[in-house]
């Protein structure tokens, strides 16, 4: 059995929470479950992405500013 928690949404938010569940025949908590493990998921996700994206960037000694003037250099050419 899982641990309940209190928490407070904005009521726009909770109509539009309501709403899906009603369409979808889920409740309330089914929903904010859902919610948390895909937030999770994605921030792991990205958490692994910035990680990856720092190694390559040391290895490849890949500064800030090489950065803004590779973005810079490509804008020009749109």
């Amino acid at each position: 059995m899982g641990k309940t928690v209190s928490v407070s949404l904005p009521e726009p938010l909770l109509r539009q929470l309501d709403e899906i569940a009603r369409d979808e025949s889920r409740s309330r908590s089914e929903l904010m479950r859902e919610a948390a493990r895909m937030y999770i998921e994605l921030r792991c996700r990205w958490k692994d992405i910035f990680m990856l994206g720092n190694e390559v960037r040391r290895k490849r000694r890949i500064t800030p500013a090489l950065v803004v003037r590779e973005i810079e250099e490509r804008r020009k050419r749109v």
